[in-house]
């Protein structure tokens, strides 16, 4: 029996009303709408023309859902996309020149696909708009329409509704989940040094001093923003320890505790009440478990929709009611399903103003299971699924076991404990891309803020870390790029070298290198703990090479392949012929021309065509010419000897063959 059957039954047997959307007018095209006519080859054929649909949307709910579904896709897919009203958006995407084009909706895997028509000679050609989620509240009617079921929300989270569906996942996903589990899953995790102590009403709350002692417990992944959370601190740690009054709480911490308590857990962890704020050496310590702490919660609750502590997670939602639709049946009864626009895990949690907190990163892969609290309603995600709280899991976005490294997974990581093998997965790129794209309050943290993650993943392949690069993808580590604006070196506050991504703040990609032959000659020494130089050959560019003018990423015709599109500029350079030959990408690019003397080049990696795997040679050729060398680009300083990377570069390899190099060390 699915989640959703199971979800529906129980709470038909605890008598909780759920919220029932009221009848909405609707237009003679949506009126006509069936399952049957969904199901057809060629789809249910709506308005005759797009441009009369924002007309009909006026007075039919379900015509401006499929206007707003229409401009959302778009403006999800095209990131130029400048409109965001459905006229605009129409014009924007070339239709204002294509007469005739008409509506479809068309079933496809369980979503309803909004698809624009031309007829033609043979059979009409349709294209992609939009979708919307359909879906029936009653199981005979699923059954009947072969509808997936599903729930309508309230604009108020229901907990006696919630509890219901939580404890559904976490039944499912304890039992049936292999990545998501420990190997013993029966086994209960040691507490926190500290935890908050709810006690059995809720209400009586005290920081508990765990002392080794083992239990099950929530954490709490929050934003602190501008205004500063309660927070434990040396002067009242006695007094916490005696006693919390639960009106002294902040609003999303006092939600954490009503949803614990909804769930039948005692214990819930929450960094700024269990960490002694102004205490360094317990701040060190905790910090260094931080990892642990998430990875060990029965689940996390996430504050997505939060800006600081003071606003709170189960205040009102931004809920759209479902469109009812009613079918004849047999014998004159009718069977109804329904009709609505889709929420997004992809925008509701991955682009919401916590994800972007650099600390929470770790906090969301590690965690076994999370909770996601939106303005649109709440998400659950764990290392084999995500699922929306109106029961939906068809398309949300992509799932975590396909963005994260698996090896971070909860069983993975017991699996591996106290053996050593394999690489360093490619996902760690994806990871560190998203985590350059973070705020981080102190950058002294852009190590520690993920060593939860490096740790895991060292004790499981034994690689070395050179702060914020593995050992054994060191070539591929070393070529990264600028994204969209210029770095920030903070090698002053972070203990990293110039040539690792963690020395610098801003958003950074790596190279799509799909296949390459690394210089062997390149090579890592350790200084002293946590200082590491890399040694290497440097050459100057002959005089008859130089560089372009500055391009912008928009003109894809001649976008180098290697880099990721994110990135927005870049230099060619030019033989002298003008012809393009390469580029380069500096990490502080200002605009004004560089000084081609002063820019010295390392060779780091090949580009090679050879293939082991079927089907990956056309991936890679569309990515490379072969024997393109991949560069960093160095600066001298002060020092005799010693360079500093100030950007990275592609070049023909054929012209570096016969140059004269030397010897540096770059720090």
């Amino acid at each position: 029996m699915s989640i959703a059957s199971n979800v529906l039954r129980q709470i038909s047997s605890a008598g909780v009303c759920l919220p029932t959307p009221q009848a909405s007018p609707l237009c003679e095209h949506c009126a006509a709408i069936t399952v049957v006519s969904l199901k057809t080859e060629h789809g249910h054929r709506h308005v005759p023309n797009l441009d009369n649909l924002s007309i009909s949307a006026t007075a039919c709910r379900l015509c401006e859902y499929i206007c707003d579904a229409i401009v959302r896709d778009h403006v999800a897919l095209d990131v130029t996309a400048k409109f965001v009203d459905f006229d605009s958006t129409l014009e924007d995407m070339g239709f204002k020149y294509r007469s005739g084009a008409y509506l479809v909706l068309k079933w496809e895997g369980g979503l309803v696909s909004l698809l624009w028509g031309v007829d033609t000679t043979e059979d009409p050609r349709l294209g992609h708009l939009g979708s919307l989620k359909v879906f029936t509240d009653e199981e005979t009617h699923a059954d009947e329409l072969s509808v997936p079921l599903g729930i309508h929300l309230s604009v108020l989270p229901n907990l006696e509704v919630l509890s219901i569906i939580v404890q559904e996942w976490l039944q499912d996903c304890s039992l049936r989940h292999l990545k998501c589990r420990p190997c013993d899953p029966f086994s209960i995790p040691l507490l926190p040094t500290r935890v908050l102590d709810i006690g059995d009403a809720g209400t009586d709350l005290r920081l508990h001093h765990s002392l080794n002692s083992r239990g099950r417990y929530v954490a709490l992944s929050h934003s602190w923003g501008r205004s500063q959370p309660l927070r434990t601190m040396k002067a009242n740690l006695s007094k916490h320890s005696r006693g919390l009054n639960i009106h002294d709480l902040p609003a999303t911490f006092r939600d954490a505790v009503l949803v614990t308590h909804s769930l039948g857990l005692r214990y819930l962890w929450i960094d700024s009440l269990a960490i002694i704020q102004d205490d360094t050496d317990d701040w060190a310590r905790e910090a260094a478990k931080m990892g642990d702490v998430y990875a060990n919660a029965y689940f996390t609750i996430a504050a997505t929709r939060g800006e600081d502590s003071t606003v709170g997670f189960l205040g009102p939602r931004d809920i759209r009611h479902a469109v009812k639709i009613m079918e004849n049946a047999k014998g004159g009864d009718y069977r109804s399903f329904y009709l609505a626009p889709r929420n997004r895990f992809a925008t509701d949690v991955d682009e919401s103003r916590l994800a972007r907190r650099a600390w929470v990163l770790q906090e969301r892969i590690l965690s076994p299971r999370i909770l996601h609290f939106t303005d649109k309603q709440i998400y659950w995600e764990c290392w084999t699924m995500h699922q929306g709280e109106d029961l939906d899991n068809l398309a949300l976005g992509v799932q975590k076991e396909e963005m994260f490294p698996v090896q971070l997974s909860p069983n993975s990581i017991s699996m591996h404990q106290g053996t050593k093998g394999g690489g360093t997965p490619r996902q760690w790129f994806y990871l560190v891309g998203e985590y350059s794209a973070s705020n981080l309050t102190r950058q002294s943290d852009k190590l520690i803020a993920i060593n939860g993650l490096v740790n895991r993943l060292k004790a499981q392949t034994g690689m070395k870390y050179w702060s914020g690069i593995w050992e054994d993808m060191a070539h591929a580590g070393l070529l990264w790029s600028a994204r969209a604006e210029k770095l920030e070196s903070i090698e002053d506050v972070v203990s990293a070298p110039s040539w690792s991504w963690a020395s610098k703040k801003g958003p950074i990609n790596h190279l799509q290198l799909y296949s390459h032959k690394p210089n062997q000659n390149l090579w890592v020494q350790e200084v002293s703990q946590d200082q590491w130089k890399l040694h290497a050959e440097m050459f100057h560019l002959q005089h008859n090479v130089g560089f372009g003018t500055l391009e912008n990423s928009s003109d894809y015709s001649n976008y180098p392949p290697e880099l990721d599109y994110h990135t927005s500029r870049f230099r060619p350079v030019v033989n002298d012929d003008s012809e393009w030959i390469g580029w380069i990408t500096l990490d502080d690019e200002d605009g004004s021309e560089p000084d081609y003397a002063e820019i010295g080049w390392v060779f780091v990696t090949r580009s090679s065509l050879d293939s082991d795997e079927e089907g990956e040679r056309e991936n890679r050729e569309a990515h490379h010419t072969e024997g393109a060398a991949y560069c960093l680009l160095v600066k001298a300083t002060r020092t005799a000897g010693e360079y500093v990377r100030i950007g990275v570069g592609s070049i023909p390899q054929s012209l570096s063959l016969d140059l004269p190099k030397i010897d540096i060390s770059i720090v």
